[in-house]
């Protein structure tokens, strides 16, 4: 029964990691009105309740890893990374039976899950779904290991965003993966 709830982003402003820090953090009140699902958002409000007095807090302590900072990677970084991946990366002619499968695939309901084999599938064949299939785009980006980061470098340098509807769907893809995978990291 979740009690409360808060963010706290694991880099700063400056892209700098939480490193060796010790916070407590007020937390906002769950409503038990308020669907569970609607309670896990990895991209909710990062600012803590405060009305610190009166609500329930945690204390967070973070692991110091390094005496130096640990600083998340500019763009120009994730890009030359995505670059030299994309360099090494050899497409694969698509069979016709693959084909099918990936067209039935992408044409599936928005909200049907996507299983492993399908999400190995799109993200071997990516290169010739971003060519072919756009709207695969949403589906693609459900099947991105994101804590792998040669595969979201190379998400990043090959996406072309072509709508508001699709960068909203990419928007809900990767949050939802995120949670999903927080989920699975705690378990």
């Amino acid at each position: 029964v979740p009690l409360a709830w808060v963010n706290q982003p694991l880099f700063d402003y400056r892209c700098q990691f939480c490193n060796g820090v010790s916070k407590t953090l007020p937390c906002w009140p769950v409503s038990p009105e308020e669907p569970l699902e609607d309670l896990l958002n990895p991209i909710g409000t990062v600012v803590t309740n405060p009305n610190a007095a009166d609500a329930p807090s945690i204390s967070v302590q973070f692991k110091e890893y390094s005496q130096q900072p640990i600083i998340y990677p500019s763009m120009e970084k994730v890009l030359e990374l995505a670059s030299k991946e994309m360099t090494n990366y050899k497409e694969e002619r698509v069979a016709k039976t693959y084909e099918q499968e990936l067209n039935d695939i992408v044409e599936r309901d928005p909200l049907a899950p996507l299983y492993e084999q399908d999400k190995t599938l799109i993200w071997r064949f990516r290169m010739y779904l971003l060519e072919n299939l756009p709207s695969s785009l949403p589906k693609l980006l459900n099947s991105v290991k994101w804590y792998q980061h040669r595969d979201v470098a190379v998400c990043i340098d090959q996406q072309p965003v072509t709508s508001e509807e699709i960068s909203a769907t990419i928007s809900q893809k990767s949050s939802s993966q995120s949670s999903r995978l927080d989920r699975d990291e705690r378990s």
